[in-house]
């Protein structure tokens, strides 16, 4: 982020709030991360301050479901507002969208995608995770496995690849894909061919812009 930027995260849980904070400060020295707890302290510091971003947690006190993305979207209707949450249910980001949310980021989203999905967002764009997020109970959905025609990838050389978009390591990829790492590793070569990748980093920058 070359430009200078002030993102509002709002989260009730402080050492998330503090994690966060501390890799943007890190790894996105342009963009100034103030900080809130609640919605009506996000609303205080909307009303003085000159924010270009907010990054809201879906579950925090007084968001009351989705009242609270309501009540923000009201107060600074220009200002861009990105649900962050940890929710597995894949009907919210859907919900979120429709009330004017600018993005549905899940918390488990590794941190190039999480800077690559705010970069969108800022640029005016809109951002949905690839995989639905997973709420920790149970399995993780493996999800639907589509081809992508776009840059003529199988089935699982495009899912292979949004879950890296994820911040999934090979292993990782093949539990979830119920196949042997090394299998995981030619579909990333395969996929990293079609799509013109030279790393992970860069492939999670294709799909996220994709």
């Amino acid at each position: 982020m070359n430009q200078a930027h002030q993102l509002l995260f709002a989260d009730d849980h402080q050492v998330v709030r503090q994690a966060i904070s501390h890799f943007l400060a890190a790894t996105a020295p342009n963009l100034r991360v103030h900080q809130a707890g609640t919605v009506d302290e996000s609303i205080t510091i909307l009303s003085t301050t000159q924010i270009d971003l907010v990054l809201l947690d879906l579950d925090m006190p007084g968001m009351e479901g989705f009242k609270g993305l309501d009540r923000l979207r009201e107060a600074v209707p220009r200002v861009p507002v990105a649900i962050f949450t940890g929710d597995a249910n894949r009907q919210r980001p859907e919900e979120a969208m429709a009330r004017g949310a600018a993005g549905f980021i899940p918390k488990t989203i590794s941190g190039p995608a999480l800077l690559g999905a705010l970069q969108l967002v800022l640029h005016g764009e809109k951002f949905l995770p690839a995989v639905a997020p997973h709420d920790g109970t149970g399995p993780r959905s493996k999800g639907p496995e589509t081809a992508s025609p776009k840059f003529n990838l199988s089935p699982r050389e495009h899912r292979s690849l949004l879950l890296v978009s994820q911040g999934l390591t090979n292993k990782e990829i093949a539990r979830e894909l119920g196949v042997a790492e090394v299998t995981v590793k030619l579909h990333l070569h395969n996929a990293f061919r079609k799509i013109g990748a030279k790393s992970r980093a860069d492939a999670t920058r294709i799909m996220l812009t994709g």
